[in-house]
């Protein structure tokens, strides 16, 4: 009898400790989630343009805790973006797109990681940081007219994308689709005319 509690009692107690592992795994999961949620709200409380050292030392600190997140990567690639848009930083450009890129290889349900990409390589062509649409961009454009044929906002970004390549009439096409849609957003008319003049 008691050769048969020695036997069992590891084996009771085999569960309980599996359970405590899981715990700490767990525990050490959110903490480290908190610890990325609070560096990029940090981050996302300062000037791009003029704090931009403590801006990028949190997101670093929010990337080393969670590597390999999607939506800290998401959020990362959103702050480099808008640092890139403030100051024509080329470095940021690149970074943004690379931290959007990986968010997107992580999370390939989230069609907001294709909008962000998409806006992001707009401003890099308006910008004239890059000469041509990358394939990646292009890809993001194709993979959302298929997921948003329906919505205007998507026809009013493809024509922006559009336009910033020169390509005008294509620009014009998307736009007009766009009002078709929503006929009562001025502000696509407004584009419609400002693309027809650069047709002409």
């Amino acid at each position: 009898m008691a050769a048969t509690r020695a036997a069992t009692g590891p084996l009771a107690a085999a569960p309980g400790a599996a359970l405590l592992l899981l715990g700490l795994y767990l525990l050490a999961g959110g903490y480290a989630r908190v610890t990325a949620d609070v560096r990029l709200s940090e981050a996302q409380a300062l000037d791009v343009a003029t704090q931009w050292r403590a801006v990028e030392s949190r997101v670093a600190q929010a990337l080393a805790a969670l590597p390999d997140d999607s939506r800290s990567e998401w959020v990362a690639g959103q702050i480099y973006g808008q640092r890139f848009v403030a100051t024509r930083d080329a470095a940021a450009y690149a970074r943004s797109r690379e931290l959007l890129e990986a968010s997107h290889g992580h999370n390939r349900y989230d069609r907001m990681r294709l909008i962000n990409i998409v806006a992001l390589e707009r401003a890099a062509l308006e910008l004239g940081v890059i000469g041509t649409a990358s394939d990646f961009a292009q890809r993001a454009v194709a993979a959302l007219a298929q997921s948003e044929p329906d919505n205007p906002a998507f026809h009013e970004l493809h024509a922006g994308f559009l336009a910033a390549q020169g390509r005008f009439d294509a620009a014009l096409g998307a736009i007009r689709q766009a009002r078709r849609l929503a006929p009562q957003e001025e502000r696509f008319r407004a584009r419609e005319a400002e693309y027809l003049k650069s047709v002409h």
